[in-house]
């Protein structure tokens, strides 16, 4: 009976503190990953992806991962085509915003998705925090100004940057 119930207890916290993640919950995130998929490949662009294991940079206690999406325009029929759509969808903050919601509300463990186009330095980042708000990384000597600031200030890649509660 005393097995049992310390069974019962390290399952309870191991599922409700993110230790371990129920497996309807990994395959309802991986079918929301693979949605914005084929939605962009859809586009006309191709793109892969990885999940960073405590990548997030904002400090979460439940929203810790998060996950890379390269638009490689690899795209062996129509390269120039590729590139060009890749370059819409990364221009387009409502397209990115509209996918990076649909992954928050089904990926509770990730808190950062980056949007980029690979082998460049071209690279859109959205937070989602602990309590749901969700977050647009901006950069440039504008952003100590900057109106709904969900971080504070810093440097990323040479450049100042802060999340703010997008207004689009």
């Amino acid at each position: 009976m005393k097995k049992i119930f310390i069974i019962s207890l390290i399952s309870f916290f191991s599922l409700n503190f993110g230790c371990l993640k129920p497996v309807n919950a990994q395959q309802s995130c991986q079918s929301e990953v693979d949605s914005v998929i084929r939605d962009i490949k859809s586009k006309g662009t191709s793109v892969d992806y990885e999940i960073i294991r405590n990548g997030s940079p904002i400090r979460s206690n439940r929203r810790i991962d998060r996950i890379n999406f390269r638009l490689n325009s690899r795209n062996s029929f129509t390269p120039g085509r590729a590139i060009y759509v890749a370059e819409n969808i990364l221009n387009s903050e409502v397209l990115m915003k509209s996918y990076a919601n649909q992954i928050f509300s089904r990926c509770g463990g990730t808190g950062n998705i980056v949007f980029g186009l690979s082998q460049t330095d071209w690279i859109e980042r959205f937070i989602m925090t602990d309590n749901g708000t969700l977050g647009y990384e901006i950069c440039g000597d504008h952003v100590r100004t900057a109106p709904n600031k969900l971080t504070n200030t810093y440097y990323f890649l040479s450049n100042i940057c802060t999340f703010i509660i997008p207004n689009f």
